[in-house]
């Protein structure tokens, strides 16, 4: 049996994006919506450091504004060094204000 993902209430998947599944390309923007919308209210609230980890492994510590920048679909990270990463909103599995070293 196939559950209905909490996104979408569909109970046809076709591909997996973390613990949700989501079911055609509306389903995929609108996570990708989501997740833009939780940034931009994270920077809009009283600016704190946040951490956003990532589907293979990695994980980006936001210090300050300035080294955040994103579109629709695509979020430019910047990190202590200056180097942009250019990540796909789909490849986000959290965002958390753990930003400690190692968390």
């Amino acid at each position: 049996m196939v559950r209905p993902d909490p996104v979408c209430d569909s109970a046809e998947p076709s591909f997996a994006f973390g613990s949700i599944i989501l079911t055609d390309r509306n389903c995929e923007r609108k996570v990708q919506h989501m997740i833009i919308d939780d940034i931009k209210e994270r920077l809009a609230n009283g600016f704190k450091p946040f951490a956003i980890r990532l589907s293979d492994g990695r994980r980006f510590v936001v210090p300050q504004r300035d080294f955040i920048a994103f579109t629709p679909k695509k979020i430019a990270l910047f990190d202590e060094k200056g180097i942009s990463h250019i990540i796909n909103t789909l490849h986000v599995v959290s965002i958390d204000d753990s930003v400690e070293q190692g968390a």
